[in-house]
């Protein structure tokens, strides 16, 4: 509790604003990022349909590395604003734990786009593209997981840790686009396209399921 005071009185005057405030902008705004990053991602499979190069796929996962060391950080900021509510009029618990719960949400979403670089640059090492058509249904699944991401961010920024409703429009694009995907994948013949789609659309359905609350 020494510990958790020091680093929240320390922060308060580094950066002014609640301890769980800050920590709720910091996720959001990883959130975006993880969006944004899906979504370029999206664009380069979906449009060019070709060969990735190697550093294109790099960039990628330096990029999906770093938004999940950001919020290794934010999570240990989170868990000290709900760890500092125990004796700060400042920090009232309901919100702080709320706060901490959209942080894992945002988390759990890098984590999984994470893998999905890590699989896209071994595709790049190995040089072996994803057909045109599978390149574009996954590319349109990415794209609508992207927009899910952004809208559970905005949501989060006034109700956080809300998860978004199975019933949301933007759920059910998602849903949609993963249901072609998978119809497209299944049909391949080759075993390395076929064990990249796989895995590609197993990471978003997990993005899909953890922005739901399941």
């Amino acid at each position: 509790m020494l510990g958790s005071l020091i680093a929240l009185i320390t922060s308060y005057f580094a950066r002014p604003g609640t301890p769980h405030a800050r920590a709720l902008a910091d996720a959001t705004t990883q959130g975006d990022r993880s969006a944004k990053l899906l979504l370029d991602i999206a664009d380069r499979l979906a449009v060019e349909q070709g060969p990735v190069p190697t550093a294109v796929a790099q960039d990628w996962l330096d990029q999906a590395q770093d938004i999940q060391q950001q919020i290794d950080r934010i999570a240990v900021a989170a868990e000290d604003a709900v760890e500092g509510a125990q004796w700060s009029p400042l920090i009232p618990r309901g919100e702080a734990a709320a706060v901490l719960a959209q942080v894992r949400i945002t988390e759990s979403t890098a984590i999984a786009v994470v893998s999905i670089c890590q699989d896209l640059r071994a595709m790049a090492y190995l040089q072996q593209p994803l057909p045109a058509n599978v390149a574009v249904t996954i590319g349109k699944t990415l794209s609508a997981t992207a927009d899910a991401i952004g809208q559970q961010s905005t949501t989060a920024r006034g109700n956080p840790s809300r998860p978004l409703n199975d019933d949301t429009g933007t759920l059910r694009v998602v849903r949609r686009a993963r249901g072609d995907a998978v119809s497209v994948v299944r049909d391949l013949d080759e075993t390395g396209p076929l064990l990249l789609g796989g895995a590609l659309l197993r990471d978003l359905d997990k993005i899909t399921k953890t922005l739901s609350g399941h």
